[in-house]
């Protein structure tokens, strides 16, 4: 019984320190895997006639992306100056994309969706001052609080 103890116990034990680079290949796999589910669901789902079924799946392909579009709002310059303002340009360019993509793959969507990001960073970039501060205190007043949902 004292052999079963320490090999449950060997089991749990922290993984030693250190690059780890097939780990890293592993994650990316299981990434690009969990990334093809998502668009074959979302596929089925846009063919269907269960639009919450829809809904709910491209909210999911949009959480699976959205480190992607924060990523992307943190190296643009209009950061510096209003990081919430470029997170939600950022964010609504995902949005954009996701609604948009239409192939049955998620294949080449990144590319399509750092597009489409970049073009919203840039329009928000070209807005007055005052026309960014206005439009952020529109988007805070309006924006859903926990009690509406």
């Amino acid at each position: 019984m004292t052999t079963t103890t320490t090999t449950s116990l060997q089991q749990f034990s922290p993984a030693p320190a250190g690059p780890r680079p097939i780990t890293a290949v592993h994650d990316e796999q299981c990434g690009a895997a969990h990334a093809d589910r998502l668009w074959t669901e979302l596929t089925r789902a846009r063919a269907g006639d269960r639009l919450l079924v829809q809904v709910n799946t491209e909210d999911a392909v949009f959480r699976f992306y959205l480190p992607l579009a924060r990523a992307s709002a943190r190296v643009s310059p209009h950061f510096q100056r209003d990081p919430e303002g470029a997170d939600r340009a950022a964010e609504l360019g995902l949005a954009r994309a996701v609604l948009a993509w239409r192939h049955p793959s998620g294949q080449g969507f990144d590319r399509a969706a750092r597009g489409a990001i970049s073009s919203q960073l840039r329009r928000i970039q070209a807005l007055p001052a005052a026309t960014r501060r206005s439009a952020s205190r529109f988007t805070a007043r309006t924006a859903p609080t926990p009690t509406d949902e």
